[in-house]
């Protein structure tokens, strides 16, 4: 939901207590930690995503050919946060203008007449427009546990993941039953 607690929190120490050789940016063995600590946060990002209060689905929103990597962590947040997106993906509805008006919140540069969107494998618009496809297929695409929507904006080298969820009644249930 965009929202963080302390239970979305991973903190590491390296306070030198236990001893162990410092590994620098020099150490031999720097990119091996550097890969294996890459790996678990992003395991634990997925989990965090999948384990969504309510959640049914886990969204994976791959974004390329942003102007930069900044613009393409913003629009793959925007997505995976914006509540009309997960109420669609909750409901199984195809309906892309809601990723599009998550892009154009996200403030990522974005030519209206250049990008392109993928529910799952199905292209859903192209060049900024509705592509020729069926909405059985979208909405097939959208039926499992894990979907994956790619954006291509067309205008430089950034590419980004972000992961989310859902946003189904079960979601309103957990948070208006804390007090009861």
């Amino acid at each position: 939901d965009g929202d963080m607690s302390t239970n979305d929190t991973c903190i590491l120490f390296a306070n030198g207590l236990a001893g162990n050789t410092p590994i620098n940016a020099q150490h031999p063995e720097a990119a091996t930690f550097r890969e294996a600590l890459r790996r678990v946060t992003q395991y634990l990002a997925i989990e965090m995503a999948r384990d969504g209060e309510g959640a049914t689905k886990l969204m994976t929103v791959q974004v390329r050919g942003a102007r930069d990597k900044a613009d393409a962590v913003k629009a793959a947040r925007a997505i995976t946060v914006s509540p009309l997106w997960q109420c669609a993906l909750a409901g199984g509805d195809p309906n892309w203008g809601r990723i599009v008006a998550a892009l154009g919140a996200s403030g990522c540069e974005l030519d209206q007449n250049a990008y392109d969107i993928f529910i799952g494998n199905v292209q859903v618009t192209q060049q900024g427009m509705a592509a020729n496809y069926q909405q059985e297929e979208a909405r097939a695409a959208m039926a499992g546990s894990e979907v994956t929507i790619s954006v291509d904006l067309h205008l430089g080298d950034g590419q980004a993941t972000a992961w989310g969820c859902d946003l189904t009644h079960g979601y309103i249930d957990e948070n208006t039953l804390y007090t009861r």
